[in-house]
């Protein structure tokens, strides 16, 4: 692939994939740079190894598959908030605690979050 070819190819890309090229106050995530990867080796028929060297991104980190399984901290947060509606992260977290969960608070903040629980809660006047 000769140098004119490479810039038509970056010439057609989405405007976020241009990260060297402009002052971005924050980087793209994996996940993005994986789904243009994707998309350059989709419409411009090129191998995995350039369209990574053109994203900016590791082949170790576009290959990479996630392994967390958290069904069992849903769960038990399901049942803790069906139980206690009014209760907070903080909370929920400690009486996961009190049941023996060994959880890190962190990763129990996580999944509270991507289970949309994380909404205001009056305070008591």
């Amino acid at each position: 692939m000769n140098s004119a070819s490479i810039n038509r190819c970056i010439q057609s890309l989405p405007e976020k994939i241009h990260i060297k090229r402009c002052n971005r106050k924050k980087a793209l995530k994996p996940a993005e740079k994986r789904e243009l990867v994707q998309y350059v080796q989709s419409e411009h028929d090129v191998s995995e190894r350039f369209s990574c060297r053109l994203v900016g991104i590791s082949r170790r980190v576009n290959n990479y598959v996630s392994v967390k399984n958290d069904d069992e901290i849903i769960l038990s947060l399901r049942v803790l908030v069906e139980k206690y509606p009014g209760f907070g992260f903080w909370k929920l977290y400690h009486l996961l605690r009190n049941e023996g969960k060994t959880w890190n608070h962190k990763r129990v903040h996580r999944v509270y979050t991507q289970m949309k629980l994380n909404i205001r809660r009056k305070a008591k006047k």
